[in-house]
């Protein structure tokens, strides 16, 4: 990850567009008119297994590092965590069913768009945080979350 910036803002930003880009092509795919089991089996299971729990661990950090933001931040970062963990846990339970493709259409694009406004308000909100006073776990966990998964 480029950390040649002063402030964490590139960080989060290339960490976002890799986290939607990933979920976009799982969620994409199986919410195509012709997707079947497997393909919301495999959304549910990345969602599952591995963005929720990287989403928890962001929500957790940017709520150390903007405890003593503006209460308005901190409250719209709070409600956008508090929606994407319920989206995500109803989106992982209808995918779990294979039963209901239109009701986990409509959940997969809330959650997509939920996604975008919780990256678009962490952004503004913790992107100008400089990284010389950024919290260490803050730079260790983007430093880590940028490492490419190991080939298998």
């Amino acid at each position: 990850m480029n950390t040649d910036s002063t402030v964490v803002g590139p960080m989060l930003g290339q960490l976002h567009q890799s986290i939607r880009q990933e979920l976009d092509g799982v969620l994409l795919a199986a919410c195509a008119p012709d997707a079947g089991p497997w393909q919301q089996w495999a959304a549910v299971r990345l969602l599952d297994t591995e963005l929720r729990p990287r989403l928890r661990r962001e929500r957790d950090l940017v709520h150390t590092v903007l405890r003593d933001a503006p209460a308005g931040i901190v409250e719209q970062l709070w409600s956008l965590g508090e929606l994407l963990e319920a989206l995500g846990h109803r989106l992982c339970e209808v995918g779990r069913t294979g039963q209901r493709a239109p009701e986990f259409v409509r959940i997969a694009d809330k959650y997509r768009l939920a996604l975008e406004y919780w990256c678009r308000a962490v952004e503004a909100a913790a992107g100008e945080v400089s990284i010389a006073l950024a919290p260490p776990q803050l730079l260790e966990w983007l430093e880590t979350m940028a490492e490419p998964a190991p080939a298998m």
